[in-house]
């Protein structure tokens, strides 16, 4: 393919379960993945994954990995904060005393790092690899607005559903699921076992003295098909939300700071070993967030 950026023709299929992002013993439900290699380019091989639906053989998503084969593009990369992911070996690499295998990173984190990626001048292989990254960046951003109009979304477009500035709603699994209301203010691939979009934001908080800002840190973590936004932790900060917690922000800087004494009405929840039980509590109570701040 010499220095030609275009993908070049297929070479060969393979269904696995796992993903190049994900390990094969990463169990995905009623999924699974058909890899479609390219050659590529002498910089870097593309791998198309499709996810199938295992029991109709439906195309649910299609998504991009590539393959660094130079190592001054990996240098580059990794300078500029491309998190590259390296497969380990099998037993008959290691038999063969392979050294490592080439670097892996999935297209989304490219669409992300694009604008820093496109500030490095005078590189052929980085100047080409941004020419192809735009190009299937515009694709991804068709695929990501006709998802987002069902009320759906991919892991490969979540670089741009939660971009930074985005405002959202997150469910809290520390606090017994409570949902706080946040604008996202730094977004980072990364990848542990599996792949997740690391994510922050600000919130404010009491100790019942004064109000401070809390940095939040929350994330998404990979999923294989089309999902309804509704499913996920983090969703986008929809009108009926915001209202309802404008309405618990009200209540909140009313109570937050000192100790009040208040009217309540409904119930008391206790938890024990036997489950939880709930019983009546109408009377006098006392609203202490000094003593009881965390």
């Amino acid at each position: 393919m010499g220095n030609n950026h275009s993908i070049g023709t297929k070479r060969h299929q393979k269904i696995i379960q796992g993903n190049v992002n994900v390990p094969a013993t990463c169990v995905l439900e009623k999924t699974s993945l058909v890899v479609t290699q390219s050659n590529g380019t002498k910089y870097w091989k593309v791998k198309t994954i499709e996810v199938r639906d295992t029991e109709t053989g439906n195309v649910l998503n299609t998504e991009t990995e590539l393959t660094i084969r130079d190592q001054q593009l990996q240098n580059w990369l990794s300078s500029y904060g491309v998190n590259l992911y390296y497969p380990p070996l099998t037993e008959e690499q290691q038999k063969k005393k392979k050294a490592v295998n080439k670097p892996l990173v999935a297209i989304e984190q490219l669409f992300h790092a694009l604008p820093r990626l496109q500030n490095c001048q005078g590189i052929e292989s980085m100047t080409q690899l941004c020419k192809y990254v735009e190009e299937e960046k515009e694709k991804n951003l068709k695929k990501g607005l006709a998802l987002m109009e069902k009320g759906l979304i991919t892991f490969d477009c979540c670089w741009e559903a939660f971009a930074i500035g985005k405002q959202v709603a997150v469910e809290l699994p520390s606090s017994n699921g409570t949902i706080v209301g946040t604008k996202i203010l730094s977004l980072n691939y990364s990848r542990g076992i599996v792949p997740f979009w690391q994510m922050s934001g600000k919130v404010i908080k009491s100790d019942g003295k004064e109000f401070y800002e809390h940095i939040l840190n929350f994330s998404i973590g990979y999923f294989t098909s089309p999902t309804p936004f509704e499913n996920l932790n983090v969703q986008p900060l929809t009108n009926p939300v915001r209202i309802r917690l404008e309405e618990r922000g009200t209540k909140f800087r009313e109570i937050a700071l000192s100790h009040k004494y208040m009217q309540y009405e409904g119930f008391f929840q206790k938890a024990s070993g036997f489950g939880v039980s709930k019983f009546k509590a109408d009377g006098r109570v006392m609203v202490d967030v000094t003593t009881v701040s965390y």
